[in-house]
């Protein structure tokens, strides 16, 4: 059984230059319902935009989430990307959570934008509660 989900987390990120609006919205698929727990990751397929560089590039090969609840507290995301001039973006980012503070660290991711190996500046993205209802109807399990 697979399963899958979408999700789009948005935010900024402070570069040398300045904040730049930066998003990404992933359908995550897994090969088994069991990497809800932490065993297994999910691959992550979709778009990816950073304001003034790209909009919409694909995400590449090897953007994953690998979600670590209930014994590790976390969900750790890799989105990569490119733009139209070639140069690669990486995105590495956590959200570490805490019980008494769910709400706040289910949606708040954490991070750092790479471009071409490089350190672009920290990322902080949310997952707006608006899209609670679409995300929620958005799993599903698929026969293997």
């Amino acid at each position: 059984m697979r399963l899958h989900f979408d999700e789009t987390m948005a935010g900024t990120v402070r570069t040398p230059g300045g904040a730049r609006r930066f998003e990404f919205t992933g359908r995550a698929a897994a090969g088994s319902p069991l990497a809800m727990l932490g065993w297994g990751s999910f691959t992550l397929e979709g778009t990816a935009s950073l304001q003034g560089v790209v909009e919409n590039a694909p995400l590449l090969p090897g953007s994953h989430l690998e979600i670590g609840l209930p014994l590790h507290r976390h969900l750790r995301y890799q989105v990569h990307f490119r733009d139209g001039e070639g140069n690669q973006y990486r995105f590495f980012g956590q959200k570490t959570v805490y019980l008494l503070q769910l709400p706040r660290t289910m949606t708040t991711l954490e991070g750092t934008v790479f471009r071409n190996g490089a350190e672009l500046g920290p990322a902080t993205l949310r997952f707006d509660l608006k899209q609670l209802p679409k995300f929620l109807l958005s799993f599903s399990l698929q026969g293997a």
